[in-house]
């Protein structure tokens, strides 16, 4: 049962971002969070430690180039990146007249 609920909030979380693309209008890889996002010390695996990105694949360490896998995401955290990206905690960077603008969806 756990598997199909986390394996749903991850289709829900790549499908929010594919959209948030397309309402910004961007094609750079990456949505950086406002927060860094951290798992719980104490009961997360070793090897998951902050993460600050994600695009329509993965997300992504702090400081690391390599992916995290959804598997190794706890339940929590795997929230808290969907809430972030549903509620546009988030920006980008837009390049506009050669030079590189920080984004944001605007708050409705």
């Amino acid at each position: 049962m756990a598997d199909f609920i986390k394996e749903h909030i991850v289709s829900k979380t790549k499908e929010l971002v594919k959209d948030k693309r397309k309402i910004l209008g961007t094609k750079t890889l990456w949505f950086w969070f406002d927060k860094k996002i951290k798992p719980n010390t104490n009961k997360s695996r070793m090897w998951v430690k902050t993460l600050n990105r994600i695009n329509e694949h993965n997300v992504y360490q702090e400081n690391s180039l390599l992916p995290v896998s959804w598997i190794n995401i706890e339940g929590k955290v795997l929230l808290d990146v969907f809430f972030a990206i549903k509620e546009n905690r988030f920006y980008t960077y837009k390049i506009i007249d050669n030079k590189s603008h920080k984004i944001r969806i605007k708050a409705r």
